[in-house]
């Protein structure tokens, strides 16, 4: 599943994504489910993970950025396109 990093409070280590088409942002734990630099976790990042039920309510797992959002960073732009996802440059 792909989604767009809504909301995230790295203190706390965790954050919310958005999907199209939902009502509700899914809920992740960075601490667990996302292996990479944190730092990178920047509102609109386009992020790819796996959604599982915890407590009755979804929650993301997997977590892994699909690409970055032309207003990002240019420092996220060149990790994303380096470690081999989609030419955010274009």
């Amino acid at each position: 599943m792909f989604g767009k990093l809504q909301h995230f409070v790295p203190a706390r280590h965790y954050g919310f994504i958005r999907v199209a088409g939902r009502d509700t942002d899914i809920f992740f734990n960075s601490a667990i489910d996302f292996e990479g630099d944190q730092s990178l976790l920047q509102r609109g990042v386009l992020l790819e993970f796996t959604v599982r039920k915890y407590k009755g309510n979804d929650v993301a797992t997997e977590i892994k950025i699909f690409s970055a959002e032309p207003e990002q960073p240019e420092a996220v732009r060149r990790v994303v396109s380096e470690v081999g996802g989609n030419n955010a440059n274009q």
